[in-house]
């Protein structure tokens, strides 16, 4: 008996997830052109940080801790550089208000 509980709770469960997974699938023409300008600006900053990163000296291979951390910040510091101009939330999902 203890089974045949067990198999009505899985059918239940996949069933409830199966009407999930439908209702997630269901993507509006409103939602497309949210994803579409979300991954332009994402391409656009990838594409910006990668410029900037081959602007910088290359790490040595057996790089230190503390070399990294210079390179790191080198970066971040040029980024911010680059993006001074941009508004706050330029590469979230949701755009602010202007």
């Amino acid at each position: 008996m203890k089974n045949v509980g067990k198999c009505y709770s899985l059918i239940v469960t996949l069933a409830f997830l199966s009407l999930c997974v439908n209702a997630q699938s269901t993507v509006t023409t409103q939602d497309r052109t949210v994803i579409s300008d979300f991954e332009k600006r994402v391409k656009n900053y990838v594409s910006l940080r990668e410029r900037l990163e081959k602007k910088l000296p290359d790490l040595p291979k057996k790089a230190t801790p503390e070399q990294i951390e210079a390179h790191k910040m080198a970066l971040q510091k040029a980024v911010q550089a680059a993006r001074s101009g941009e508004n706050r939330g330029m590469y979230s999902l949701l755009r602010p208000r202007d």
